[in-house]
């Protein structure tokens, strides 16, 4: 499995996308934490291919991104697990967005990182209209960048 890992790194994006696919269909009840520690990497292409990985994996992954969302103290693993949510929204579309993630996300909107704002309100405009009364509910936050970000959600 940590071949798998590796090949999320690489620089071909086939090849990523083949790790992704099996991560994701060979997973063990490790894969989620394996994946969430690869979020606050530096490595950019790695971290989103951890992202990208999530969202494949779907519904099972919402709760521990949707408290790591609300609760890490490192910006880049807040926006990522937002981006997360986002992809899981996407690939799950078919599916009831689950009611913690929501939470999660609404919390979030209140979060001191612009980048992980504005992460939120994209997940929150990816899983639309579920999502529609937290999106108005940001528009009284007094952060006018967030205020255009959910005008444009």
């Amino acid at each position: 499995m940590m071949q798998l890992y590796q090949q999320l790194k690489n620089k071909n994006p086939k090849l990523r996308q083949r790790a992704m696919r099996q991560i994701a269909a060979e997973r063990t009840e490790n894969t989620i934490p394996e994946l969430m520690a690869i979020l606050g990497d530096e490595d950019v292409v790695y971290r989103r291919a951890a992202v990208q990985t999530l969202g494949v994996i779907g519904l099972d992954a919402v709760p521990v991104l949707a408290e790591t969302l609300t609760t890490s103290e490192n910006n880049t693993v807040r926006a990522s697990c937002a981006k997360a949510l986002a992809a899981i929204a996407l690939n799950y579309s078919e599916e009831t967005f689950p009611t913690v993630g929501l939470q999660g996300l609404q919390t979030a909107l209140k979060d001191p990182d612009p980048v992980v704002k504005i992460s939120t309100v994209g997940a929150l405009g990816t899983i639309g209209p579920p999502a529609f009364e937290a999106l108005v509910a940001a528009l009284d936050i007094d952060d006018i960048a967030l205020q255009v970000t959910v005008l444009q959600a």
